[in-house]
């Protein structure tokens, strides 16, 4: 069963603030386009090439991604994106 982040183009979510916990690591808010919030940590899926979290902090979320390359095979990328501030 996929996520409901990954119904949504990596480039369209909105990471906005991380919090660590003492039982689960750092969790990161997630502004859908629609607006709705949710809360996800290391080891969630979301977009729509298969992204994983793989790290959190409070500054950035890491995700690694498969894309197919001109031949078919899937490739791996990671990408790293900023986390909002409520100043930003």
């Amino acid at each position: 069963m996929k996520e409901a982040l990954e119904a949504f183009d990596l480039k369209a979510l909105r990471f906005y603030s991380s919090s660590q916990f003492e039982n689960c690591g750092w969790t990161v808010s997630v502004i859908d386009p629609k607006g709705y919030v949710h809360y996800a940590r290391v080891g969630n899926y979301l977009g729509k090439h298969k992204g994983q979290i793989i790290r959190i902090n409070e500054s950035n979320v890491w995700i690694t991604e498969i894309y197919m390359d001109s031949a078919g095979k899937g490739q791996e990328r990671e990408t790293v994106l900023k986390i909002q501030k409520k100043s930003d």
